[in-house]
């Protein structure tokens, strides 16, 4: 593994044919085309899947669901339960805490 970051080191570090052992961007060339080849059809392949998605089926939730949250419309809760209150300190508690400090 290593993905584009593994092919362009390859290129720089190569012992045979790498950028530092050899000067030449030959090898660093081709690997920085090969990794852009890859996130091109990783790219195209994508907007295959989801043009052919958009056909099929729906992709958006409606609009009414989205600005009520979908959790709450789905499952009948929020997400974010709100943030706990606590009762306030006495007046009697806090010269306490601050004569023990």
């Amino acid at each position: 593994s290593g993905g584009i970051a593994g092919a362009i080191l390859t290129g720089i570090f190569a012992v045979d044919d790498g950028l530092i052992y050899t000067g030449s961007f030959l090898l660093l060339g081709k690997q920085i085309a090969g990794a852009m080849a890859g996130v091109a059809f990783s790219a195209v392949g994508t907007a295959i899947i989801v043009g052919a998605m958009k056909l099929l089926v729906k992709l958006r939730i409606p609009e009414e669901h989205e600005i009520g949250g979908v959790d709450q419309h789905t499952h009948g809760e929020t997400y974010h339960s709100p943030v706990k209150q606590y009762p306030k300190a006495k007046a009697s508690d806090e010269s306490e805490e601050s004569s023990t400090v």
